[in-house]
């Protein structure tokens, strides 16, 4: 899951392309040449997210999927949808467009969970693993997993029942908090507006995302190098995240990114290109 918007800031735009996957177009943009690095955003962002990283492109050929209902890809939710299943068949798509056999995988929140599915069915397609702040609600401890099911689950009701723009509201509200709520409420409904092609997702994607089924032996059995990237100033359940992924793999490095939330490879650009560019480097 992710807040922010898309954007084309901080450097040129690369190659937009599309291939056509088991589900539907699938749009994605290529920039660069080098060692192959595929980059996943979050949910209500889109490749867009990833502007401020685009510096990477000097050293690395990156390719940015654009998920299911962001940015040119196919709308519509294909029956069976999940991170598992369709959210990793939609990866397999692009990187079979691309020829790519071998490559290193950036990912961020619910992307991140798309990663770690990937990488559980596919290991030895990953080179290095970057994850900043991947949204992996089933490791978390009991009580914390409850609150999530809680929170998230009045989400999904709102959006199964009111319909997807009052469940985007609603999401927005949660991912948002003080910040969202301090907007003036025309900027409020501007941005909605901006987000309302990704409405009908909210519920589905909230779903997805509580019942995706990673286990410590998903997490313990990752053998490519990893390095996580996290906010101090992120949403509480992230912090137990990443405490769980540590005491699982001690030898993972953590980059906190002092002051910034979740979307702190937006943040603190500069910070973050510089702890990737170093450990895709080794």
């Amino acid at each position: 899951m992710s807040s922010s918007g898309g954007g084309s800031s901080g450097g040129r735009a690369g190659e937009v392309r599309s291939t056509s996957g088991a589900h539907g177009i699938l749009e994605y943009e290529v920039q660069g040449s080098g060692t192959p690095v595929v980059m996943l955003h979050g949910a209500f962002a889109g490749r867009g997210a990833w502007s401020r990283q685009r510096k990477l492109a000097e050293r690395w050929r990156l390719v940015l999927p654009s998920a299911r209902a962001h940015d040119g890809s196919a709308r519509e939710l294909p029956a069976g949808y999940g991170i598992a299943t369709t959210d990793v068949d939609d990866l397999k798509a692009v990187l079979a467009a691309e020829g790519l056999e071998r490559f290193d995988l950036i990912a961020h929140s619910s992307g991140g969970a798309t990663a770690v599915a990937f990488v559980r069915a596919h290991p030895e397609a990953v080179r290095r693993l970057v994850l900043i702040e991947p949204t992996l609600l089933k490791l978390l401890p009991p009580e914390e997993h409850a609150v999530m099911q809680r929170e998230w689950g009045r989400l999904v009701e709102i959006a199964r029942r009111d319909g997807g723009a009052a469940g985007l509201s609603a999401a927005m509200a949660w991912l948002g908090r003080e910040a969202w709520a301090r907007l003036e409420d025309g900027r409020r409904t501007k941005l909605l507006a901006d987000m309302a092609p990704l409405a009908h997702i909210t519920g589905p994607h909230f779903q997805a995302l509580l019942d995706f089924a990673v286990a410590p032996i998903d997490v313990t059995a990752i053998k490519a190098p990893t390095l996580l990237i996290y906010g101090s100033a992120s949403y509480p359940f992230e912090d137990k995240i990443a405490a769980r992924l540590r005491a699982l793999k001690p030898d993972w490095p953590l980059v906190s990114v002092e002051g910034a939330g979740h979307n702190c490879f937006r943040e603190q650009p500069d910070l973050v290109n510089a702890a990737i560019a170093d450990f895709l480097s080794r």
